[in-house]
């Protein structure tokens, strides 16, 4: 089954294997938006360095809307399109964004860059309840989401509790 198949449904939680995280993070994007806006939260790489990489690969930049959680570790950046939250463990200041952002787009994705680096971060549970609040979020938003996991390091229970929120869990 290609990627785009595993795609179809609403809410899906994708698990990778680190060496294909790259090529098949960028293959997401590129489907995501030629039918939706994109709201790409970027857990594991600051959103300029992600436009340079859609600018490499023809990703339409201007369908993507950041919420980036890198780039303010370490700097005063600002970019359009995007918001810059102070930390990755702020999951209270990232589900304000996430609404904001939602609100602002009619047919809007979301696209969850990392859970992995997300439990980094945060415990667990909180984890769990977070993506749990998100995915009601965008059901009840009739909107879209993709999820993506690590399978090296992913925690079993973690992708346990999760799945029943999904309408698809795919392992690549």
């Amino acid at each position: 089954m290609e990627l785009a198949e595993k795609l179809v449904p609403s809410i899906v939680l994708l698990i990778l294997p680190p060496e294909r995280y790259a090529e098949t993070n960028l293959d997401i994007v590129r489907h995501l938006v030629r039918s939706h806006e994109c709201v790409y939260v970027s857990v594991n790489r600051p959103a300029h360095s992600l436009l340079e990489d859609f600018a490499h690969h023809d990703i339409a930049r201007e369908r993507v809307f950041f919420i980036d959680l890198v780039t303010r570790q370490v700097s005063d950046a600002s970019l359009d399109n995007c918001v810059f939250l102070q930390s990755a463990s702020s999951l209270t200041e990232l589900s304000i964004a996430l609404s904001e952002a939602l609100r602002q787009r009619s047919s809007a994705c979301v696209h969850v860059d990392s859970l992995s680096t997300l439990v980094t971060y945060n415990a667990a549970n909180l984890v769990v309840r977070f993506t749990h609040h998100l995915i009601g979020k965008l059901r009840v938003l009739g909107a879209k989401g993709v999820f993506i996991s690590l399978k090296k390091g992913v925690d079993d229970e973690l992708i346990a509790q999760l799945a029943p929120f999904c309408d698809a869990v795919a392992e690549l």
